[in-house]
């Protein structure tokens, strides 16, 4: 009988100990002790913040190493579908006149984002029916410009040159295009590259200077050119 008193006190302990327990949690809870979560919802994750990076822009001077001209500048204007006829292979053709406009579409309405100056020679690699050309841009961005602004021929600048008699020996100070004419929209020839030594014909009053490369005449940034010899590096 001693036995089974004790079982007795021991359950209804067990069961005053869980009965007070639970009382707790839930008067805590009640107060902000436990939260609670509620049913179908849960902890909603932190992103990571966003970083932007910003666009870049075809550098000022004469970029050394050049990417496929597959790109345009950033637009907001809706890009409309161009019927293009190739010319292949692409010809330099020279602006007529002083801040013609290069466009990111061929219509007048379109964004400018460059213009060309009077004599400026640039690669266009195709025409559309009503009379625009397809160009390339610094060897990175295509664009268009009105036909009845460019030429085959040749159109004088007011650019004089200075020949070197005889012609001098310089070297480049890095690798450095080499162009068909002293603009940085004209066609690229190669690249000197770092190091290299070059024949210089003649200097031209807009900074460039006039080479001869593989067998005709060619023009690199003057910036790009020094007559001092590379001292080898040592070992």
């Amino acid at each position: 009988m001693k036995k089974f008193g004790i079982v007795v006190l021991v359950v209804v302990l067990v069961v005053v100990g869980v009965a007070v327990g639970f009382f707790a949690a839930t008067f805590l809870s009640e107060r902000g002790g436990f939260p609670r979560p509620q049913p179908g919802t849960s902890t909603p994750a932190t992103d990571a913040p966003e970083i932007t990076d910003p666009a870049s822009e075809p550098p000022a001077s004469e970029p050394p190493v050049t990417q496929s001209p597959t790109t345009q500048p950033p637009t907001t204007q809706p890009v409309i579908q161009v019927d293009v006829i190739p010319i292949d292979p692409p010809v330099v053709m020279y602006a007529t006149d002083d801040q013609v406009n290069i466009r990111m579409q061929p219509t007048t309405k379109a964004d400018r984002y460059a213009s060309l100056h009077k004599g400026d020679g640039v690669t266009v690699t195709g025409k559309t029916k009503d009379g625009w050309y397809r160009i390339i841009y610094r060897d990175i961005y295509t664009g268009y410009v009105f036909g009845e602004y460019l030429s085959e021929t040749a159109i004088p600048n007011g650019i004089t040159e200075t020949p070197f008699q005889p012609p001098i020996t310089m070297y480049a100070t890095e690798d450095v295009n080499i162009r068909a004419d002293h603009s940085t929209n004209a066609t690229k020839l190669g690249v000197l590259p770092a190091g290299d030594s070059v024949l210089v014909l003649a200097e031209t009053s807009n900074g460039w200077y006039r080479v001869y490369y593989q067998g005709k005449d060619a023009y690199i940034s003057a910036q790009y050119l020094t007559k001092t010899k590379p001292t080898p590096a040592a070992g």
